[in-house]
């Protein structure tokens, strides 16, 4: 599940249990993400019609539909728990360190071979 889900919630039983509630509600989601689909697929039908470029503006809608369609997606990402895995919050350490990790030898840089083109030239 998603950390957008539970990122609202600060003590660990009330995300397990608001967890076990959006599992729980996975056919309203089913329904909802048919929805979602439904309205992709009239704006795909939309975008297609040679209507579309009669339209002095049409720039702007297809901008407008672009912003759309990716609303679309985000919000079917979010609510397909089948695909979804536990993401880690970036902010908050797993291992317990509160530094990186730097040990190990320093990145060694190579020194370039070969001459310049110019140099080339010039011989």
């Amino acid at each position: 599940m998603y950390v957008a889900w539970t990122k609202h919630l600060q003590d660990t039983k009330e995300k397990e249990d608001f967890k076990r509630t959006v599992y729980g509600s996975k056919t309203v989601l089913e329904r909802l993400t048919s929805i979602l689909n439904e309205m992709e697929t009239d704006l795909n039908t939309v975008e297609i019609s040679p209507k579309t470029y009669e339209v002095p503006n049409w720039d702007y809608r297809q901008a407008h539909n672009n912003g759309y369609r990716q609303c679309l997606n985000i919000l079917k990402k979010l609510i397909n728990l089948d695909q979804q895995k536990e993401e880690i919050d970036d902010r908050q350490s797993t291992s317990g360190r509160q530094f990186p990790i730097t040990s190990g030898p320093p990145a060694i840089i190579p020194k370039r071979v070969g001459r310049r083109p110019e140099e080339i030239q010039n011989s």
